[in-house]
């Protein structure tokens, strides 16, 4: 689990990468601009054969991930949610995974107590972004992102002596796997707002888009850095996110 708590970690670097964009785009409360959201609410799929993450397809990862617990919702009231969980037995599922490539989960785990989470994590991409974030109080540091950007972790007990460890060490203790309990899961949350605009592509076409934030996204002088293009596949409405700074490539399907 020590893999799982750096992938949580990574991870988080990535979707509050992806949920600072998201959350950079506020709303302008006093505004009576109507904006306009689809008429029903939406369920959307996360397509493992179309996504990729830093060069890779996220179907070489589908066997981690609970389909049934990864998703994103739109409302009919301008209110987007998005999640992407484990399985209960991921740490099963890590070790078969890696040991395709003769890789053993817990000397992998052990190894990764030599890093330290500051200067490999913390430092180089989490502060920039969350001044004040500290891996010396986590859960104030994870409430902080959660109400600037409505990101939150799922299934992660901040008061469990693991957390506390990793907090006075900066590190994952060298013995996480063994010391994870067998249904372990995690996952990563996101809650904010979005509208539908009409955007115009190279070639003078017009098509419909998915703003998602508050205030910059609805502000005509700034551009959100999260938006998500729309199209119809098959009679379904299809969603594509791309975020190149990141390598990252999501497609969204309409769930039926």
């Amino acid at each position: 689990m020590k893999k799982s708590f750096k992938l949580v970690s990574l991870a988080v670097c990535l979707v509050l990468v992806l949920s600072l964009a998201l959350s950079l785009v506020a709303c302008d409360k006093g505004s009576a601009k109507q904006y306009e959201y689809f008429q029903n609410d939406m369920l959307f799929s996360i397509s493992n054969t179309d996504s990729e993450v830093m060069g890779l397809k996220l179907a070489l990862f589908s066997s981690v991930f609970d389909k049934n617990e990864s998703y994103f919702t739109f409302t009919s009231s301008g209110k987007v949610h998005g999640q992407l969980k484990t399985k209960t037995n991921i740490i099963d599922m890590l070790g078969g995974l890696l040991s395709i490539f003769n890789v053993d989960i817990n000397e992998m785990a052990s190894g990764l107590s030599d890093i330290d989470l500051d200067e490999a994590i913390v430092k180089p991409y989490v502060v920039d972004m969350f001044p004040g974030f500290t891996l010396d109080n986590l859960k104030d540091s994870f409430d902080l992102m959660k109400k600037s950007l409505g990101l939150s972790l799922i299934g992660i007990d901040f008061e469990h002596p693991i957390v506390k460890e990793i907090e006075a060490t900066h590190r994952i203790p060298s013995d996480l796997v063994s010391r994870l309990p067998e249904d372990f899961a995690f996952g990563i949350a996101f809650d904010n707002e979005y509208f539908l605009k009409d955007v115009v592509d190279a070639d003078g076409n017009t098509h419909k888009a998915i703003y998602v934030g508050d205030v910059v996204a609805k502000n005509e002088n700034t551009q959100p850095f999260v938006i998500f293009t729309m199209s119809e596949k098959q009679g379904k409405k299809q969603l594509k996110l791309d975020v190149k700074f990141i390598m990252v490539s999501l497609v969204l399907t309409e769930a039926l």
